[in-house]
């Protein structure tokens, strides 16, 4: 699909919050890989095609087209951007359908609400690594120990909480019930950063990158989801050397003694000693690097 056309769509979707459900597959796929995914309406509209085109919740309701349905697997397939697992399809089936609107039909005008989208799994409580149930989740006591080695000592931790920081142990850190929050602070020094998952990534990777390169953060060790390569916020951290664990880290929790993510996790290197976190963190999985041709 032409991006001049998905940006000329978007851009009027976001002025009126309305859109028309494509009616072809292949519209679908266009439409979709081509939106952002950061703004209400494009996660609405993503939503919407989704629960349009699975065959969950159909309620026998059918048009004279004969309506093309997927199961949840089958639209996972698709390959498209941000919808490739099982989950996340689910996830935005789950959204649409809490809105206890009818199943949108494919060439049907729909009003896209006008309210915050359900984040991905969690709620962005800073501190927190994962939850579905408002259930903070802490990295095990190796991974911050092996930073604080490759780093010398941790400053500062902008996404955390009283409890996460006994294991952490950082100088300073910042709680989402400080103001102003980590997001509107400076950073210093040497950083360690478990930041909250859904939008919460990329917002506090992009503030991260955004410190490291002023100079005000001398060395930084981003742990996140093996997931969301694909995503703008996440291009700058091929500039860095990246551990991809060679499994899935158990995180802990005051409430659930122990829980492993849905996926494997990475950490990121920022600073000037690569080869001391090579070293070190090649205990727990890959060191890449991406590689650079010389011009």
């Amino acid at each position: 699909m032409d991006k001049q056309l998905i940006k000329r769509d978007f851009d009027q979707m976001v002025i009126t919050h309305k859109s028309i459900i494509p009616e072809t597959i292949d519209d679908v796929k266009g439409k979709l890989n081509g939106l952002s995914g950061l703004l209400t309406a494009s996660d609405w509209y993503r939503a919407a095609i989704v629960r349009a085109y699975t065959e969950k919740g159909t309620g026998g309701v059918r048009t004279a087209r004969e309506l093309l349905q997927l199961s949840i697997r089958e639209f996972a397939e698709l390959g498209i951007k941000g919808l490739s697992t099982q989950d996340a399809v689910r996830h935005y089936y789950a959204a649409w359908e809490s809105l206890k609107r009818p199943k949108p039909l494919p060439g049907e005008e729909i009003i896209l609400p006008d309210k915050s989208f359900p984040e991905w799994g969690t709620t962005l409580s800073l501190g927190g690594l994962k939850s579905s149930e408002s259930v903070e989740w802490y990295t095990p006591e190796k991974y911050i120990e092996a930073a604080r080695e490759v780093m010398g000592s941790i400053d500062l931790d902008p996404a955390s909480s009283k409890m996460a920081n006994e294991i952490v142990k950082a100088k300073e850190y910042i709680t989402q019930d400080d103001e102003p929050d980590g997001l509107n602070q400076e950073w210093y020094g040497n950083i360690w950063l478990n930041p909250p998952y859904g939008k919460g990534s990329g917002l506090f990777t992009t503030k991260l990158i955004e410190e490291y390169l002023s100079g005000r953060v001398d060395a930084a060790i981003l742990l996140l989801n093996a997931y969301g390569f694909d995503s703008a916020w996440f291009q700058p951290l091929w500039n860095y050397p990246i551990c991809f664990t060679d499994h899935r880290i158990v995180f802990y929790s005051p409430q659930k003694e122990s829980g492993g993510p849905a996926n494997a996790n990475i950490f990121v290197y920022l600073g000037k000693s690569p080869e001391r976190f090579r070293d070190i963190f090649k205990e727990f999985g890959h060191i890449v690097k991406l590689w650079i041709d010389a011009k």
